[in-house]
């Protein structure tokens, strides 16, 4: 009797190590515990593009910037290390042309994982930015506004292509990637007409701003772009530009210029000095320098629009 209970017992011991076993295998793309699914490992560009991979992937991606945080993005210089620690993840979503130096280390790496989201986020061209541009970069391609994300429309756009990369990459867990966008697509939405109604009643029509980042939130608001530079706030305008600015200031009856919280504000601040008009704070978005998130960043460069564009 005692022999068929020992017996028992190593059955029963033998058929719980087989289910181990077969339980610890997984083509999920990052190998982990039966108790800690696995989750795609994503690297995300800068800032905006990351908060939109985090809220969409949720649980199940875990996300890291390629950028530092309170970095400009547009010019900086990736080392050999980030470079090699972009081939260890399973995906990385990037915006080409605005920052030819992840462009190069993506091209380097000749992988087939990044996700390029330029066509999603529809970019095109400003003509206030091209002439303030004047000595910065080469040719029509270099004057693509890349700052899409202070477009909360061009951001749903750029979050369905995120949602649908994701879902193929794990379709398991494709209905909560859904659900997710569907939160940030609400939010989104509700940011958007926000803007509408609060810009709508502007009296200053005019953003007088660093650097060309606002394009897309004047072509969508119905405002007008000033940028004292082109699109990289590091270029130094000339004179030529800085009279144009003066006179087209004059033209729309601008009062304020808005300096930018990654870049040096001395330009803004001499032009302020030089036309008698007062600074504000306007950010545009390319790190979480608050730490509060996208809307909230974005909410606060509409409470600062609303109340120095002499809004009602």
């Amino acid at each position: 009797m005692n022999i068929f209970k020992k017996l028992s017992a190593l059955f029963v011991v033998s058929l719980t190590i087989l289910a181990g076993c077969s339980g610890s295998s997984s083509s999920s793309p990052s190998s982990t515990t039966s108790q800690d699914p696995a989750k795609i490992k994503a690297t995300a560009s800068f800032f905006p593009i990351k908060w939109l991979v985090e809220n969409i992937g949720g649980k199940h991606v875990t996300v890291t910037s390629a950028t530092p945080t309170n970095v400009e993005p547009h010019d900086y210089e990736f080392s050999p290390k980030e470079v090699s620690k972009l081939s260890a993840s399973d995906v990385v979503f990037y915006v080409k042309g605005f920052q030819p130096s992840l462009d190069q280390a993506l091209t380097s790496l000749g992988t087939d994982k990044s996700v390029d989201l330029s066509i999603d986020a529809e970019l095109v061209s400003h003509p206030d930015q091209a002439r303030a541009w004047t000595n910065h970069g080469k040719g029509s391609e270099a004057q693509i506004d890349p700052h899409f994300w202070l477009d909360p429309v061009r951001m749903k756009k750029v979050a369905a292509r995120i949602t649908d990369a994701l879902s193929k990459m794990d379709p398991d867990h494709a209905a909560d990637y859904a659900a997710n966008a569907k939160k940030i697509e609400d939010e989104l939405t509700q940011l958007d007409a926000d803007f509408s109604a609060k810009l709508a009643t502007c009296k200053e029509r005019a953003i007088v701003s660093s650097h060309a980042a606002f394009g897309y939130l004047t072509d969508r608001y119905k405002l007008v772009q000033l940028p004292i530079t082109g699109l990289d706030p590091d270029s130094d305008p000339s004179p030529a530009n800085l009279r144009e600015i003066k006179m087209r200031m004059k033209d729309y009856k601008s009062t304020v210029i808005f300096s930018e919280i990654l870049s040096s504000p001395k330009a803004a601040e001499t032009l302020a000095q030089e036309v008698g008009a007062k600074t504000a704070k306007l950010d545009a978005m390319e790190s979480d320098t608050t730490k509060k998130g996208y809307i909230a960043g974005m909410r606060a460069n509409l409470e600062s629009l609303h109340s120095n564009l002499q809004c009602e």
